[in-house]
């Protein structure tokens, strides 16, 4: 499993310059993976989502992620480690 620390300490570095940036992240079973790198790019490199691609997939037949992207929304279960100034940032109730 991807930590923010991992992709900030192994993957950021080798990005370089880059000004555009493509990544496929295999294993999403939950869906917040993508979220997670997407968020650990900006806040670490500067990154403005336009120009980040992430492709996410999965292998299993359940496919929450799917849900997720649908919905817009994540449990909350789900959302309650996020550091508090990243959530506020990032995230917003559910109405």
């Amino acid at each position: 499993m991807q930590t923010p620390e991992m992709i900030r300490d192994s993957v950021i570095p080798n990005l370089g310059t880059r000004r555009y940036i493509r990544m496929w992240d295999v294993g999403c079973a939950m869906g917040r993976e993508p979220y997670s790198m997407a968020i650990t790019l900006r806040e670490n490199k500067g990154m403005i989502f336009r120009n980040i691609r992430i492709r996410a997939t999965d292998i299993g037949n359940s496919n929450p992620l799917s849900d997720i992207i649908e919905r817009g929304t994540c449990p909350l279960e789900e959302v309650q480690r996020i550091p508090g100034p990243i959530f506020e940032k990032y995230f917003s109730p559910a109405l």
